[in-house]
């Protein structure tokens, strides 16, 4: 129980860390021009119905402490702690420009969109659809129009033995993209990809797992997309964060820790277009331990 505990902890100091970082990184440029805006800080966060899942996202964005005010929105899910609620509290701050900082693992993601067009940002949003798990319950995701404006459609869906899926029958349930009224100028940065500080923490994590590293390969395994305009880009950033966390390894370890190779991998991908990206042949057909 205390080795779980004190695993926690460094994943949630981890987290704070690495959204300081980011902050900071984004606000210096900004104060070095010496003008004379007044900046706020949105964290925007996915969402989940669940408090298993905002709660640390809440914990760790109240652990930020700067000179500007920090506020937290949530994509979706989270009624009364949206995007919207965030912007409305900075304007109350009277702040004159907000940077809006995307607590995503990869910029290449409709979600993104998304984002931007409740900022303001764009004026339209493409129709997409993807199949997820929300909660333990198998739910058909999409964007659909609502009037002039754009909902996020969540209906609960089965798949057959057949392997196609269908709608449960239940009443879906939308919940409306409203774009944000203020005045303050509004600047996106992209989202973690393949921040240095998220190659860090692998290579920490696989620090730990190793036994033999000359003969282990390191698979980073992340979420993936099935949209096909946006899959390069996963590919990328994780490839990106698997290599600097093989050469954080070796040269910063000490003892210097020497892997075999790296692999990108994926959850959710076309495995008919792209199945070198397939976690489960790629770990069968290893010739030697992965990580």
């Amino acid at each position: 129980m205390k080795e779980t505990k004190q695993k926690k902890s460094r994943k949630a100091l981890a987290v704070n860390i690495m959204l300081l970082i980011m902050i900071i990184s984004l606000i210096i440029p900004a104060v070095a021009a010496e003008n004379k805006e007044k900046y706020g800080i949105l964290v925007i966060a996915h969402g989940s119905p669940g408090e298993s899942w905002c709660s640390p996202v809440r914990n760790a964005v109240a652990e930020v402490d700067l000179l500007y005010p920090v506020e937290l929105g949530f994509l979706e899910f989270v009624p009364n702690e949206t995007i919207n609620d965030a912007v409305e509290k900075l304007d109350h701050a009277r702040v004159t420009k907000i940077i809006a900082i995307p607590l995503f693992i990869s910029s290449h993601s409709s979600h993104i969109q998304e984002i931007e067009y409740v900022l303001g940002l764009r004026d339209t949003l493409p129709m997409t659809s993807e199949h997820v798990v929300v909660e333990g319950v198998e739910i058909e995701r999409s964007i659909v129009p609502m009037g002039d404006r754009y909902a996020i459609s969540r209906v609960p869906v089965e798949i057959g033995a057949d392997g196609v899926i269908r709608a449960m029958g239940h009443p879906g349930e939308e919940e409306e993209l409203i774009p944000v009224d203020t005045d303050a100028e509004i600047v996106l940065t992209g989202a973690m990809d393949d921040h240095w500080l998220v190659a860090g923490i692998v290579a920490d994590r696989t620090a730990d797992l190793v036994a033999n590293s000359e003969d282990e390969t390191l698979v980073l395994v992340a979420h993936g997309t099935d949209e096909e305009d946006n899959f390069d880009g996963w590919v990328n950033s994780t490839s990106s964060l698997a290599n600097q966390a093989r050469l954080k390894l070796t040269y910063w370890s000490d003892p210097a820790i020497g892997l075999a190779g790296t692999q990108a991998a994926f959850i959710h991908h076309n495995e008919t277009l792209h199945p070198e990206f397939t976690l489960r042949p790629f770990v069968l057909n290893a010739e030697g331990p992965v990580v």
